[in-house]
């Protein structure tokens, strides 16, 4: 029997399953990605970010938050960063009694290798061009019975670094993401109206929506994060 051609079966055919067939080729075959969503992005691995997603991670109040943090540079070379004794390097941060306390309390003075940081008790700045000079020396104001107090602890950024990211992988992979070699491409604010502040500060504790890396981050209501 001969085959009938589709010209001589279009009367038989209703006009809602033609038109339907041609509607499901036109559809694509490749889902849209789903948005990852985070509680907290941080954009950069200095000794600030990694300092704030440090203290998240240890604090019980902020531990179980989704976090994520997106860094330019290789993070492996800041995890293998290691000198000789007597090699330094030429990024330094003088760090307050208190902020080494901080450092203390969330757990990260602990991943600080302590040799490659030093103590002071006196320090004297001054302005080659203008010869401008300003000094802090305790020595002037303490009993020589009583010991100095501390002005400032120096240590290499690189130490630091390599102390709070340790800290960080240390408390563990879950609800944590780390982008190393992903770069910002762009970052969209929302719709500015008088109600704006107060609708991301009601966002603030809520959800944030975000694509994976090589593609778009999308922040919920309050912006666009992008990333290459």
């Amino acid at each position: 029997m001969r085959p009938l051609s589709r010209s001589a079966l279009r009367p038989y055919v209703c006009p809602s399953c033609r038109s339907g067939a041609v509607t499901r080729r036109g559809f694509a075959t490749q889902p849209s990605p789903v948005p990852e969503v985070y509680d907290v992005v941080c954009v950069g691995g200095g000794p600030v970010g990694l300092g704030l997603l440090a203290a998240l991670r240890a604090s019980p109040a902020t531990s179980k938050l989704k976090v994520a943090l997106i860094e330019t540079q290789d993070l492996s070379k800041a995890r293998s960063w290691k000198l000789e004794p007597h090699q330094f390097s030429n990024r330094v941060s003088s760090l307050t009694p208190s902020s080494v306390s901080f450092l203390q309390r969330i757990g990260a003075w602990d991943y600080v290798d302590a040799s490659r940081a030093q103590k002071y008790q006196e320090m004297q700045v001054w302005d080659g061009e203008t010869g401008s000079r300003i000094s802090f020396d305790w020595s002037m104001e303490t009993s020589p019975f009583e010991d100095l107090p501390t002005v400032a602890t120096m240590t290499e950024n690189a130490n630091l670094v390599r102390g709070l990211l340790s800290r960080i992988e240390a408390s563990g992979e879950e609800n944590l993401s780390i982008f190393s070699n992903t770069t910002v491409s762009s970052i969209e604010n929302g719709i500015d109206h008088p109600s704006a502040f107060a609708h991301r500060c009601q966002a603030l504790g809520r959800c944030r929506r975000y694509q994976q890396p090589r593609s778009s981050f999308r922040r919920h209501r309050d912006g666009w994060l992008g990333l290459r």
